[in-house]
């Protein structure tokens, strides 16, 4: 099994584990259908003009089929979406999740 390596944001603080860039799709919570909610780099999240470096993200908060971006950098308190749409497409195109069988 992989280890996850954890950024340091702060000094002594850890979060989030290290991805690699690419883009990711969900449903946003209130939205209809699945699309992409964010772009990974290695300065943070971004998507439409709302964007989260690395050190303003507080956790992730999961709560049924629901995960939640935590952050107090925007007065929503975070990005909201369903986790059983997800996925994640690498920098170079390939598919990283859901793995392909």
């Amino acid at each position: 099994m992989n280890e996850l390596e954890f950024r340091e944001t702060r000094p002594g603080e850890y979060f989030p584990p290290i991805i690699p860039n690419g883009r990711f799709f969900a449903r946003p919570v209130g939205g209809d259908r699945l699309m992409e909610i964010l772009v990974v780099t290695d300065a943070g999240l971004s998507c439409n003009g709302v964007s989260y470096a690395w050190s303003d993200l507080r956790g992730i908060s999961i709560l049924g089929d629901v995960a939640c971006l935590v952050s107090e950098k925007y007065v929503s308190g975070g990005l909201r979406f369903y986790l059983g749409e997800c996925r994640f497409i690498g920098a170079d195109s390939t598919v990283i999740w859901p793995p392909i069988p």
